[in-house]
């Protein structure tokens, strides 16, 4: 994000919060730094953006909600700043190709930015967008991607800050961490200024600035304690064992002849220890109310599915 035409006011820091409300559900919080480096007060800023904010509100240093002008608005005001302007025809061109969004925000008459003053404005917005279920699990993990573009002229450090819900955790992996300086893009690294600090329950990554074009896109889920994922896991799989030992117990197969003992004794329980295994699965169930259990309470359908099975075979 950058601001817009020959502006006197320039961006020198982007960071972006993302608290989680919910696993599937988060908020954003893009807190911009500003500085005047003209001599006059300025009242009105233009801020480029690459992709729409759901629900967005613009706050003020103060917490002080800010006036942020429809595109329509924008699109007539850069028109007439384009006579004697180029740069903002330039982006006006870019605006109408959709490439870009301008986000036109005012402050108030009795609190402008002053020269060589800076300040913190905050764009708060909800990401619309249903996050991708990871594949190979028995738990519903959302997964995120972020990506960051830093093109050679932007000139300030941007900041990441991921935060899980109360009782979750965060796991990450950098997918793309480039500098393009020449053919082909080099490693992007700690050297250069990139700073990844990581814990279960914060993420905070750091992007600097430099003449190159950088790319880092990172992925993160939204996951379980450890204790949960493990007391899940080994449940659903000492059931899943149970089922075939009791679905294949009566027909006589290999692995009936190595455990015969054991399949003695489940035929001379079978029906207690096949309701036991019914009614386990049954209060797991009913008792798995997270978001991200969900798969999990259907793979839980799978042991009562193979009994059944085993009793009509």
């Amino acid at each position: 994000m950058s601001s817009a035409g020959s502006s006197p006011v320039r961006v020198i820091r982007s960071r972006v919060m993302i608290s989680h409300s919910e696993p599937a559900r988060r908020e954003i919080v893009n807190e911009v730094t500003l500085i005047n480096e003209s001599k006059k007060p300025v009242k009105d800023v233009f801020l480029q953006r690459i992709s729409f904010m759901p629900a967005l509100r613009v706050f003020d240093y103060d917490g002080s909600e800010l006036v942020h002008y429809p595109n329509d608005f924008t699109r007539i005001r850069f028109s007439r700043l384009a006579k004697s302007d180029e740069g903002y025809q330039e982006l006006l061109d870019r605006m109408k190709r959709k490439e870009i969004f301008v986000l036109w925000i005012s402050f108030p008459h009795e609190k402008p930015i002053h020269p060589k003053e800076a300040r913190i404005v905050r764009l708060v917005y909800f990401d619309d967008k249903n996050p991708k279920s990871v594949k190979w699990s028995i738990f519903s993990i959302p997964r995120y991607i972020f990506d960051k573009i830093t093109p050679p002229d932007e000139t300030y450090n941007t900041f990441w800050n991921v935060t899980p819900p109360s009782g979750y955790r965060l796991r990450h992996k950098t997918l793309e961490a480039t500098k393009t300086v020449g053919d082909p893009p080099e490693k992007l690294t700690r050297a250069d200024g990139l700073f990844i600090d990581l814990t279960d329950c914060l993420i905070s990554i750091r992007i600097p600035f430099l003449p190159a074009v950088l790319k880092y896109s990172m992925a993160y889920t939204v996951e379980l304690p450890v204790a949960e994922v493990v007391f899940l896991e080994v449940g659903l799989l000492l059931l899943l064992i149970s089922s075939i030992l009791v679905a294949i117990a009566p027909f006589p197969t290999l692995l009936t002849v190595y455990l015969a003992a054991i399949i003695r004794l489940i035929l001379e329980y079978r029906n207690s220890i096949a309701g036991a295994i019914v009614a386990t699965c049954i209060a797991i169930i009913g008792f798995l109310n997270d978001p991200l259990t969900k798969r999990t309470r259907l793979l839980l359908l799978v042991p009562i599915l193979i009994l059944v099975l085993g009793y009509i075979i």
